[in-house]
């Protein structure tokens, strides 16, 4: 398991004193302390200064104090009490010597926390000032707690930077400021730490005595990145804003199921339609203990660069639909393709044809269905489909067309959820937003949540939401990355049941890799979860794992 550990450093005391400016003042490490709570937080001072500190700091028990000389800083002896040249092109009132050392001291003290707190598995460093950049601190904040809960890659260094490149000469890192790196953050297990600060303890000396000039921390960063292996592959793309910590790529602290001991795939034997492949499959348990699942299919092949290839030269996405009964050992049996009678007028030249994405749910003593649809909506635009699945006839019946609450240009995962004993829908996450149909079918949002984890400002609906002996909720979200190919991520998140504000989360995972992985169908046992998943849209599985090893940690998402 991960344990992180996030360090900082106020090396400042009444005879040295930093900037008069907002941005050093001594109350954002008031801020470091609470919003990270419970979080250990590590606080590196100067002896001269640890008892206004302390004092500053009691009422927080998260937060160990360390007081350090500058005598016994490797960084102030090889910088500090120094006759070097400082960069040309600098501000003159903040880029002090007295400054510009400081900013290099954090690998230093990040290196000694991984000396000081062994079972500490990874470092987060914070510059002090951090709050001072955060627009959204209590987001980003409940970020960072997040991650203190969370798996991390057992082996990275991740640095956040404004550009996109290093410089293409060496020499204007001693003459101006180079934002290849930000600066105020940075992350690595502690290997990965403690080899950047033997790379730092090697490399500084030569470069200081080759050009005889102080330079700034990031400055050297990016000297480093394009002369040593050490931060190779460690930037990734921030600003000086929030965007330094929530800009983690996601691939740093997304669990792979397929890592976990309990982990277990099952392939099911689906029966063959022409020119067509299975795709994601949507679960129901009825009243009576029958499951039943409902397998799209499609008719294109998706390439990892994106493209589609098509059996014609149409190009038009053909979608049908296949029920079968899952029995007690999860296993399928009487497949029969559904016959798609809505009603509804098609529209002729649509790119899509039929229901797409089908979530099965149960409502007023009938089995109903609510999917994403092109071909019966006269705009083209993507729009939900309501209508009746009859497991007697095999058709769906009885269709009816959706309308969200304001015009958009594409609907699709709306999850069907009883809200107070009505048939309601989650339309969105961020804000939470859910909404009752009126009796033009027009959405209505009739209760909103606001949450705190900017994680949810892409989460989007995958599967319904399931009772717990607990009483609450329980479901699968998913947010999506752009790339080729694009990269899905998931979580489990837990609902109050009467009010459905949700309660608690998973860290995001993957099943398998990290790739165009879908769920729309998930239960889950006594002490397992079931998730059925397609992989590229076609490859359609069961996976289960242990209740145990997808925990439901973190509690950081507030009205």
């Amino acid at each position: 398991m991960t344990n992180l550990l996030y360090v900082t450093a106020y090396l400042y005391d009444s005879a040295n004193r930093p900037l008069e400016h907002p941005e050093f003042s001594v109350e954002h490490l008031h801020t470091l302390s609470r919003q990270l709570s419970p979080s250990h937080l590590l606080i590196f001072v100067l002896k001269s200064g640890e008892s206004a500190i302390r004092e500053l700091l009691a009422p927080y028990s998260n937060v160990t104090i360390v007081p350090v000389t500058l005598d016994e800083l490797w960084t102030w002896r090889t910088l500090g009490n120094t006759s070097y040249e400082l960069p040309m092109h600098r501000n003159l009132q903040k880029d002090t010597r007295d400054h510009l050392w400081r900013t290099h001291a954090c690998v230093e003290l990040a290196y000694r926390a991984t000396e000081l707190f062994t079972d500490s598995t990874h470092i987060c460093w914070l510059n002090f000032t951090v709050p001072y950049l955060f627009s959204e601190p209590d987001e980003t904040f409940a970020q960072l707690r997040a991650f203190a809960q969370w798996q991390l890659s057992p082996k990275m260094l991740a640095m956040p930077g404004c550009l996109s490149s290093g410089p293409s000469n060496h020499q204007t890192l001693t003459e101006q400021i180079c934002w290849r790196f930000c600066g105020a953050v940075f992350w690595g297990d502690a290997q990965s730490i403690k080899e950047f600060y033997n790379t730092y303890c090697r490399e500084l000396p030569p470069f200081l005595e080759a050009h005889q000039v102080l330079p700034w921390d990031v400055n050297f960063w990016a000297y480093l990145e394009t002369t040593t292996t050490t931060l190779a592959g460690a930037w990734y793309a921030g600003n000086h804003d929030d965007s330094i910590v929530v800009g983690l790529p996601h691939k740093y602290y997304t669990q792979c199921l397929a890592d976990t001991q309990s982990f277990c795939k099952t392939t099911y034997e689906y029966p063959v339609i022409a020119d067509m492949r299975p795709t994601s499959a949507a679960f129901l348990q009825l009243h009576d203990g029958r499951r039943i699942l409902n397998t799209r299919y499609v008719n294109y092949w998706l390439y990892a660069d994106g493209s589609y290839r098509y059996p014609s030269h149409e190009h038009v996405i053909e979608n049908a639909n296949m029920l079968c009964d899952i029995d007690d050992t999860l296993m399928p049996s009487d497949f029969r393709q559904m016959k798609e009678n809505t009603g509804l007028t098609e529209t002729v030249g649509a790119y899509s044809r039929g229901l797409e994405d089908i979530r099965l749910y149960k409502y007023d003593g009938k089995i109903k269905c609510i999917a994403t649809n092109v071909n019966y909506v006269n705009s083209g635009r993507n729009r939900m489909v309501l209508g009746n699945y009859c497991l007697v006839t095999g058709e769906i019946t009885d269709g009816r067309l959706l309308h969200p609450p304001q015009e958009t240009w594409c609907e699709k995962n709306w999850i069907p959820v009883d809200y107070r004993g009505q048939e309601a829908f989650i339309y969105q996450w961020w804000p939470m937003h859910i909404g009752v149909l009126d009796e033009k079918d027009h959405l209505t949002i009739v209760r909103e949540h606001k949450l705190m984890n900017p994680l949810f400002k892409r989460v989007r609906g995958s599967t319904l939401f399931l009772p717990q002996t607990s009483g609450s909720l329980i479901g699968v979200v998913h947010f999506s990355e752009e790339g080729s190919p694009r990269k899905y991520f998931h979580m489990l998140v837990e609902l109050d049941d009467e009010s459905l504000m949700p309660l608690r989360f998973s860290q995001p995972f993957c099943f398998e890799s990290l790739g165009v992985e879908f769920c729309i169908g998930f239960t889950h046992t006594e002490d397992a979860y079931l998730f059925w998943i397609s992989r590229m849209d076609r490859d359609p599985c069961m996976i289960s794992v242990y209740k145990e090893e997808l925990i439901l940690s973190t509690y950081c998402i507030r009205e």
